[in-house]
């Protein structure tokens, strides 16, 4: 999704839409977009949006985003989701990652959630299986895997 250089540290993002129950919803739609690695956002550059598959699936290959100064204050590296599905409610919401200094009261923006362990995810290094699906998406080694599941209402 965001693509860098060769130097920069990339990560497999992966996923599975669900609905309350638990289970998956396939076909959702899933637009993702970030700052890249400075905490710049440039416009469509690095926004992707793709369909989950019938387990409702989805993974993407992106650098670590930025963070950015809101003000006075640096807002959390994160990336951005915005999921739909044929009669689910919309959801907007971000990716937030484990042992960022700006998370919670330290993030200035107040509505974004950042705090919510909900939102937080652990970055991890790959599985074998990670390193399968890695390969069936880019060439170039990717050193970090986060998973994010998004929930969907009716």
């Amino acid at each position: 999704m965001c693509l860098g250089t060769s130097d920069d540290d990339y990560m497999f993002v992966k996923g599975t839409v669900y609905d309350v129950h638990c289970h998956p919803v396939l076909g959702a739609s899933v637009e993702v977009w970030q700052a890249d690695k400075t905490g710049f956002y440039y416009g469509d550059r690095c926004r992707v949006q793709f369909t989950a598959d019938r387990q409702g699936k989805f993974s993407f290959v992106t650098t670590l985003p930025g963070k950015y100064l809101l003000g006075y204050y640096y807002r959390p590296a994160h990336i951005h989701y915005r999921v739909t599905a044929p009669g689910y409610r919309e959801v907007v919401t971000q990716l937030y990652f484990t042992h960022d200094d700006s998370l919670g009261a330290n993030d200035p923006c107040d509505t974004c959630n950042s705090g919510s362990t909900d939102l937080i995810m652990d970055i991890r290094a790959p599985t074998a299986d990670d390193l399968v699906q890695i390969a069936q998406l880019v060439t170039f080694p990717v050193n970090k895997v986060v998973e994010f599941n998004p929930v969907m209402g009716h």
